[in-house]
């Protein structure tokens, strides 16, 4: 190990009062609020199904996110010359199991994750560099803790009380530092692949084609991730799998012209990159940090040595009125598809309405980034074939 790991806190669910709302979803969690009975802590409950793990062989997987929290857990930690505290992922305060579930008591996290915040209409410049400095900030932490995250995107940045963004979800991790600690990597009924793992869409074109994972793939997920908060939309959208991993594999990716800042288009170009060498950020975050697009991020402040230190700590700036009407806009419209698929499903309508209906909410479910985002059954896939059959590791 490379640090001591704090010690387990023996607990049980009957330490716990457990609401029956439910925050989240993943694909082998559920996540609950609850309080604890001593403290009155609040927290949010992380239960994965034991016979659900077993049966898609994810165990490793559950293994690998409490190695990770726990090495992050780690009250300060020096690295690189610098002292972290742990404020750039949810902390992990319990870890404990019953015959049917497995527990985390994690930070509570109010502001949910910043998909849902996004998904409508994207999010203003200023607002955006305030959270992608301080995603910067964490995905810095990990490259110097030696942990490849493999899964970054908006839905794993969780939004604090204080507006600070904090990550989630180090299942499907690599730690470097302790490479006899694997996740379960991504099976199909022939063999296990180790580094075709994380979200289709954000996948890096070497770990579509299973061939590596580490910090280079990680800052391709970065760059899909900046595309993801500016926009609005899920990266590589549309179609099915083979349709997305061949727009991954060739670099396709659309970039809306008449709303992203040309410096937003430059840095995204920049990121996403076939040769994993060439792209930005690649070995040093600071070459991302100092791209134009972030040169005013602090206004008044473009003097700091060290500006981007403690951007978690900094408060979110106030949206304009026009932006915030255009956030209105954005969940009215949201509403307005749904209205027009119920409205198409009304026996009467006549068969060009039905049309006209049904693809307003198509559109819709484009503007909202609700397009087939590559969750369901796919595998690795050459320059120019398509996938044959797996199941990758799409985490909620």
């Amino acid at each position: 190990m490379s640090f001591p790991l704090p010690p387990k806190l023996r607990r049980r669910t009957t330490d716990f009062v457990i609401d029956k709302e439910v925050l989240g979803e993943g694909s082998l969690c559920l996540v609950h609020p609850c309080v604890e009975k001593a403290s009155g802590s609040r927290f949010a409950l992380k239960a994965f199904d034991r016979a659900t793990l077993r049966s898609s062989k994810k165990e490793a997987d559950v293994t690998m996110e409490e190695h990770c929290l726990r090495r992050l857990n780690h009250p300060s930690v020096a690295l690189c010359g610098r002292l972290f505290k742990t404020r750039f992922q949810v902390k992990l305060h319990a870890s404990f199991r019953d015959e049917e579930c497995h527990y985390f008591t994690l930070d509570l996290c109010p502001g949910g994750d910043l998909w849902s915040f996004v998904r409508h209409v994207g999010c203003p410049d200023r607002l955006a560099r305030h959270y992608l400095s301080q995603v910067l900030e964490a995905v810095q932490y990990l490259r110097d803790a030696q942990i490849v995250h493999r899964d970054l995107k908006a839905e794993n940045v969780m939004i604090g009380a204080m507006g600070n963004c904090k990550l989630i979800d180090f299942g499907s991790a690599k730690d470097l530092a302790n490479p006899q600690v694997k996740g379960a990597g991504t099976r199909n009924f022939k063999s296990s692949m180790e580094e075709y793992v994380g979200t289709p869409n954000f996948m890096a074109p070497e770990v579509v084609r299973n061939l590596a994972s580490d910090f280079r793939s990680d800052t391709w997920s970065l760059g899909c991730l900046v595309f993801q908060v500016l926009t609005g939309l899920p990266p590589f959208y549309g179609g099915s799998l083979l349709r997305v991993y061949k727009k991954i594999c060739a670099v396709r990716l659309e970039l809306p012209e008449h709303w992203l800042l040309p410096e937003a288009r430059d840095l995204i170009g920049c990121m996403l990159v076939k040769d994993p060498d060439a792209r930005l950020g690649c070995t040093e975050l600071q070459e991302i940090q100092a791209h134009p697009y972030f040169a005013d991020f602090i206004p008044g402040c473009p003097l700091l040595d060290r500006p981007w230190e403690g951007a978690h700590r900094r408060s979110a700036p106030v949206l304009s009125l026009e932006e915030m009407c255009i956030r209105r806009l954005g969940r009215r419209w949201a509403q307005l598809g749904a209205r027009a698929q119920g409205f198409a499903a009304l026996e009467g309508v006549r068969p060009q309405v039905r049309s006209n209906l049904l693809r307003l909410a198509e559109v819709q479910e484009l503007v909202a980034g609700k397009a087939n985002d590559g969750s369901t059954s796919s595998s690795g896939v050459e320059e120019d074939e398509g996938p044959t059959t797996a199941t990758p590791t799409t985490r909620g």
